[in-house]
């Protein structure tokens, strides 16, 4: 502890903040509660402060900077050793999750205030807005949804576990890379699973300013059951020293306590016709496929439960990160690159999703829309043979409103998969199209993916420098399953492990500040690799 003359102090306290006081006197507590009414803010700032002597007449000032830069400041005397400051905001700048609006901040400054000298101060950054859980009965039971500003969300995200290096210290810069590849994904939230670690302030800083709502869980640890009420009470202490340290910030938007460790979603089939693969010719090819089924699985359960809407709060139950090399079901593998279900998660998070209902011969498509705005576009359909011949075709014209799914008219396809031979070498494709530029694009087959009368695809590739980024044109001459483009070192792509239409480019950037050695265009297609499910099995 570092003196500053006689009776000064600097320390750090429960908020993780650095303060100079006097030794007498302190900030017990600053609580910050906002009311939203008619568009304008009210904040209240309630203050607790710590004084061993009531002989001085104290104030607590309070000035508020606007994201502008702009500043209001009140003062309020201390009485009983509390004291009430009230701010109104009559042009409030709202803070958003990522993907409705921006993430303005305003800065809080809370200082005890002795004649002309100041005795402690504490600073705090937040956020205006309104978050609650808002419970609805439906004719099924009830519905839960998660209401920011008034817009109800549906949360989008993965669980995020705490990391630290072997000698204790948190990593600043991975952590920036696990949150930014979050947003890039279309997260809007992320739940922390704390156990008995608790991210750094600036894992929440992060998130404030990236617009991801935090849930944020209290993990008991297994040992509770044989706790003494000493340790209850210890455990109790922590974390409301860790509440108190985080609550003012604006990304918080859920408090819960678990007593069991999230398990992600998966198939309970394996690798292999029972899982609705071919079995892997070799290793490299049963890592393939084990992300392709993971991401799979996961993919089908959000897109139900975004079809569906009403009565799901959202989708966050598989991990987004891991601390150490090896298979797990993590999204983002150890060093922080993508895999397969985080670019699953990339296409089926996007704020516009098409997704597909197949039975037997049947085809019905939804377009969700979580945007406040609608969509209005076309949605194009081919059912194509193996070989890339086009056997249907027909355009749909699309409107959704916003913040809701609206299902296409049923496609029937009885006739032409009367036979179990068509099933296998027929396939429906789709491609939605939206103020003139694609946002989704996917194939879907009316047999298991091993069944299907797969062809060589003869995966063809392009690479050229575009300025910014190295562009990649895909194109086949069969249709291609799960294409895959890999670089040694695991280089990020704008699209991966998707599906290639026969006279369908598709086109990929690589940007050149996602590498980790300048290349040039060659050097780039040298190193550059592909592969589809059809190289994945033994027939290949």
């Amino acid at each position: 502890m570092k003196q500053f003359g006689n009776h000064r102090t600097r320390f750090c306290d429960a908020w993780g903040s650095e303060a100079v006081c006097q030794q007498d006197v302190g900030l017990d507590d600053v609580r910050i509660s906002q009311h939203h009414c008619d568009g304008v803010v009210r904040l209240t700032v309630d203050v607790v402060v710590k004084c061993q002597s009531n002989m001085y007449p104290f104030s607590v000032d309070v000035v508020l900077t606007h994201p502008d830069g702009t500043m209001e400041a009140l003062s309020q005397a201390v009485v009983g050793g509390t004291a009430q400051v009230v701010i109104e905001v009559t042009q409030p700048a709202l803070w958003w999750p990522a993907g409705y609006g921006n993430q303005p901040l305003y800065q809080l400054e809370t200082s005890i205030v002795r004649g002309r000298e100041r005795l402690a101060r504490r600073n705090f950054t937040i956020g205006l807005r309104t978050i609650e859980i808002r419970r609805t009965a439906e004719a099924f039971g009830e519905s839960i949804a998660c209401v920011v500003n008034g817009i109800d969300l549906f949360l989008k995200g993965a669980t995020y576990y705490p990391e630290r290096t072997p000698d204790g210290r948190s990593d600043s810069a991975r952590m920036r890379h696990l949150l930014q590849a979050c947003v890039e994904a279309n997260f809007n939230m992320i739940r922390v699973s704390s156990g008995e670690e608790f991210p750094e302030d600036e894992f929440y800083d992060c998130c404030d300013k990236l617009g991801l709502i935090i849930w944020q869980t209290f993990t008991v640890p297994k040992r509770a059951t044989v706790w003494g009420d000493n340790i209850k009470r210890r455990w109790l202490t922590t974390v409301q020293n860790k509440v108190l340290r985080i609550r003012h910030h604006p990304s918080i938007g859920i408090w819960s306590l678990d007593s069991a460790w999230p398990k992600p979603v998966y198939s309970n089939q394996g690798i292999g016709p029972e899982g609705g693969f071919r079995f892997a010719k070799d290793l490299a090819a049963c890592m393939y496929l084990l992300e392709l089924q993971r991401a799979q699985a996961i993919r089908s359960e959000v897109e139900a439960a975004r079809r569906q809407r009403i009565g799901s709060i959202g989708v966050f139950d598989w991990p987004l990160n891991q601390r150490w090399s090896g298979i797990t079901g993590s999204s983002l593998d150890h060093s922080g690159q993508w895999q397969a279900l985080h670019y699953f998660a990339q296409r089926f998070y996007a704020p516009v999703l098409v997704s597909v209902c197949s039975n037997d011969t049947r085809v019905t498509l939804y377009v969700t829309n979580d945007r406040v705005t609608p969509v209005e576009g076309f949605l194009d359909w081919q059912l194509l043979s193996h070989v890339g011949e086009v056997v249907l075709a027909g355009r749909v014209p699309v409107y959704v409103a916003g913040l809701s799914t609206w299902p296409l008219p049923e496609l029937d396809f009885s006739e032409e998969l009367s036979s179990a031979g068509s099933r296998r070498t027929l396939s429906f494709a789709y491609q939605f199209e939206c103020d003139g530029s694609p946002v989704a694009a996917d194939t879907v087959q009316f047999c298991p993916v091993h069944r299907y009368n797969w062809c060589d695809p003869a995966l063809r590739l392009q690479v050229r420098d575009v300025g910014e980024a190295f562009e990649i044109v895909v194109s086949a001459k069969h249709l291609a399953k799960y294409v895959e483009l890999c670089l040694p070192g695991g280089y990020r792509f704008s699209d991966n492990w998707f599906d290639v239409v026969p006279g369908q480019p598709k086109i990929i950037y690589v940007h050149k500040s996602w590498l980790f050695e300048p290349l040039n265009a060659f050097q780039f297609a040298v190193q550059l690799h592909v592969r589809s499910y059809y190289d994945s099995y033994s027939g290949a």
